[in-house]
């Protein structure tokens, strides 16, 4: 993106204020398309965390904090395990919104079948793979070795689901590609309300614990699991007619997926690695500090999960004009959604201002990790503003399947941020951590930014 595409965001900022003021705006449909994708997947990004939240809340009740942290461990380390896979998820929006612009029905279904094949066989393998990530991973993690015990216990109770975890990974984003986003929130609110009532079943009237808390969850993926594949097969099926071809030429749908998904996947471990080594620096300073930061980041992750929304529809409307090679519905995808994306982040920048304090001390009673949170917090209140161009700059990147460019992007911006966080850790401690991660979200913009018109000019050619 340059200072000649400028206008295009004028236009698109000109064409929001003219729908609000009238119900004839330039490009109606183009908004109402973005906001059909995008509320539902925000409401579904919230409730995402939920699982987790909801066993760590539900073992709180036992009044036992050995088994209450270990809860909170396994969580953690049973959902990064997972989401290093969340390639499935990216990739197959990508492919899936390619084939509903060209209309391909053949390519839509089998994007959804081999995303499906693909992430229950990766599922079996990380339920093979548990016994040895518990032993030598899982202790990285530090903790007192009850904590450690019960920790591993609700990791490979909850990892048995793991095939289920990742086909729904699959079957979220081939809804997603074909804007079929309700239903995606439909599932959502199914399996945050099975896992409720199950965690009431095991925990509160079995008093199971630890065990009851994971296979409450485990349970609550498979059952969501199953209800996902009828209906995702179901909207595959009504697709329309396709004719027989050849297995040989069958097996092309897979090689893309498998392309795409090797770079994601790439791309998703160097962003977890930064993550980690700011964790892992922030560990280093007192308890004090550490605590006021786990709470920020969950700030940071509710404000990703907002802006995720347009980035999703972004996935989906720029990976339909790149499958119909439409430039003009490209540019469009781009500007809109990035209009939508700077009013929602503005939103939640000048939200964070004024509550800010007030929400912190709703996350500690103690004063000392509240006043540790509140002199960095004015980095969480820019992080929207920061952020949101690499959030919706990733989305436009997934819909093309630029699978490389996001892969080398992330790459470059991971090794300049491991540096960052690292130099202002040494400079200015707790407060240099969290301006070099400001930055680190800066920076995974800029070489995204600069390759967009590599998008554009593949649809000329």
């Amino acid at each position: 993106m340059t200072s000649s595409d400028l206008p295009q965001l004028t236009a698109a900022l000109s064409s929001i204020s003219g729908a609000a003021n009238s119900g004839h705006a330039a490009q109606p449909s183009v908004h109402r398309r973005i906001w059909s994708i995008a509320l539902p997947a925000i409401m579904a990004n919230m409730t995402t965390v939920l699982p987790g939240l909801c066993d760590t809340a539900f073992i709180g009740r036992s009044g036992n904090a050995m088994e209450q942290a270990g809860v909170a461990l396994g969580a953690a380390f049973t959902a990064l395990t997972l989401w290093a896979f969340g390639f499935l998820r990216m990739g197959t929006t990508g492919v899936t919104a390619q084939a509903n612009g060209a209309r391909e029905i053949r390519e839509m279904r089998e994007a959804l079948t081999w995303s499906l094949a693909l992430g229950f066989g990766i599922g079996l393998a990380l339920i093979m793979a548990a016994f040895p990530l518990a032993v030598f991973v899982l202790p990285l993690y530090g903790g007192p070795s009850q904590v450690q015990d019960y920790a591993a216990q609700y990791f490979h109770i909850r990892l048995i689901a793991a095939p289920f975890d990742l086909s729904l990974y699959a079957m979220m984003g081939w809804l997603i590609g074909m804007q079929r986003a309700g239903v995606m929130f439909a599932l959502q609110f199914i399996l945050n309300g099975l896992n409720i009532a199950l965690c009431l079943l095991f925990v509160v009237y079995f008093d199971y614990g630890v065990t009851g808390v994971a296979a409450a969850t485990a349970i609550a993926q498979t059952v969501t699991a199953f209800i996902g594949y009828a209906w995702t097969r179901g909207i595959a099926l009504r697709l329309g007619p396709i004719l027989p071809r050849a297995t040989t030429f069958a097996f092309e749908m897979l090689g893309r997926l498998a392309r795409i998904n090797r770079d994601i996947f790439i791309r998703t471990l160097a962003l977890m690695l930064v993550f980690n080594y700011f964790i892992h620096l922030s560990a280093r300073q007192e308890e004090i500090t550490l605590a006021a930061n786990q709470i920020l980041i969950g700030f940071l992750g509710l404000i990703a999960n907002a802006l995720d929304g347009f980035a999703q529809s972004a996935e989906t409307l720029v990976g339909e004009a790149v499958g119909a090679k439409d430039r003009k519905r490209l540019s469009q995808a781009l500007w809109a959604n990035l209009a939508w994306s700077l009013g929602l982040a503005a939103l939640l920048a000048v939200l964070l201002w004024p509550v800010g304090a007030f929400m912190l001390s709703t996350f500690s009673a103690n004063a000392e990790v509240v006043a540790a949170a509140e002199r960095v917090f004015p980095w969480v209140i820019v992080a929207p503003i920061v952020s949101v161009w690499c959030f919706l700059l990733d989305g436009v990147f997934i819909g093309a399947t630029r699978g490389r460019e996001l892969r080398d992007g992330m790459l470059v911006s991971a090794a300049l941020g491991l540096v960052a966080l690292q130099c202002a850790f040494w400079f200015d401690g707790n407060a240099g951590l969290w301006a070099a991660l400001t930055l680190f979200f800066g920076i995974r913009a800029l070489p995204l930014a600069f390759w967009y018109r590599r998008i554009p000019a593949s649809l000329a050619s």
